[in-house]
């Protein structure tokens, strides 16, 4: 998640997450695996979700909080400053009180619309048994000679920069947005892993933004997706947090399966 969002932005996130289920507060708790007074306090902005409550949140809805951070959140910020920042006088009659809450109202149902359809992009079904990397790997198509010739080169552009401005390079150039890329981010966060838990993770969340801003069919997506999410479990394993690494293993599994089961 970038820095400098607000608790009341995060707020909204989460609510929104939970409209495009039409869930309750009590049912997204349930199935996130949380508690439905702390959905409460994310949502009235009393309380900051943690990284990993926002992981649940996204994942029991179907989405990757990755894809999340990186297309979703700019676009309520967007939102929140606009409603924040409203151009109309300070001082309001009813009527025209009534109508800004209108045009509130209108902006939020548009924009749980917006992310129903988003829903359409990332698969999800019952969880499985989970996938290993090694699984992941052999299942993997290989890169063409072109993909794997152009990864080199965006890769080493990456290697050389700080997490931060990975991310942000991943998140703003086209050019990173490639399934070969995710191979070789999971590879390198593989290798990794037996020297530095901290630089494997990065690498493998790296991966994991890479796969959901990766175009392609549906299907195909998802297991990219899942792909990534194995590696995911694997840096978060060598890092001790296993409960977490049993949450990105359940993620690939379900993604993969999803991926595999659809048509085309």
């Amino acid at each position: 998640m970038e820095t400098g969002v607000t608790n009341a932005e995060l707020g909204l996130l989460v609510r929104w997450l939970r409209g495009l289920r039409d869930w309750s507060q009590v049912e997204l708790a349930a199935t996130a695996g949380l508690d439905a007074s702390s959905i409460v306090r994310y949502e009235s902005g009393q309380t900051r979700p943690s990284p990993r409550a926002l992981e649940r949140i996204a994942a029991a809805v179907g989405l990757p909080l990755p894809w999340v951070d990186a297309v979703l959140l700019p676009v309520l910020r967007t939102a929140c400053a606009a409603i924040a920042h409203p151009t109309v006088p300070a001082t309001l009659s009813d009527d025209d009180a009534g109508d800004l809450q209108r045009i509130v109202d209108s902006l939020d149902r548009a924009l749980v619309a917006a992310g129903r359809l988003a829903l359409t992009s990332v698969a999800s079904c019952a969880l499985a048994p989970a996938v290993t990397p090694a699984q992941a790997r052999e299942a993997m198509p290989d890169p063409s000679p072109h993909d794997r010739a152009a990864v080199t080169g965006l890769w080493a552009q990456l290697a050389s920069r700080p997490a931060a401005e990975r991310r942000r390079m991943v998140e703003t150039s086209p050019e990173f947005h490639g399934w070969a890329l995710v191979e070789r981010l999971c590879h390198e966060s593989e290798e990794a892993a037996s020297d530095s838990a901290a630089l494997a993770l990065e690498l493998a969340e790296l991966a994991l933004l890479v796969a959901a801003l990766t175009p392609g069919t549906e299907p195909w997506r998802s297991r990219l997706l899942g792909y990534a999410f194995a590696f995911l479990a694997n840096a978060r394993r060598v890092g001790n947090d296993l409960d977490g690494a049993e949450e990105a293993l359940a993620s690939a599994w379900r993604l993969w399966q999803a991926g595999a089961a659809a048509p085309g």
